[in-house]
């Protein structure tokens, strides 16, 4: 397991763990056999996405829902990027898939 998804301090039930159902092992282990992906986000330039912090979880491969939460500020850059996890919990680390939305003012 990537040790970035690592999460027996808090035993899954914050940040990241929650998101990846890391509680149901206490954080110790993990618990998704099929492949996920993930989502992280950030701001203004493709340097700034926080890849320590998912936004979504997705079980399949497709569209991704985006929760309205997230707040998308008028005239900037928001980049999403998604990365794919092995059922072993192995994170792919390249940048190909990242998108960025331009909200207009």
């Amino acid at each position: 397991m990537d040790s970035n998804l690592f999460n027996s301090l808090t035993e899954g039930d914050f940040g990241n763990g929650v998101l990846l159902c890391q509680s149901l092992l206490e954080g110790d282990f993990w618990v998704r056999r099929q492949d996920c992906y993930t989502i992280y986000r950030g701001g203004d330039t493709i340097d700034n996405i926080d890849y320590d912090s998912i936004v979504v979880v997705a079980d399949m491969a497709g569209d991704f829902e985006v929760t309205d939460s997230l707040g998308h500020v008028s005239g900037s850059d928001i980049f999403y990027a998604v990365r794919r996890i092995s059922g072993t919990g192995r994170q792919e680390l390249g940048t190909l898939s990242i998108v960025r939305l331009r909200v207009a003012d």
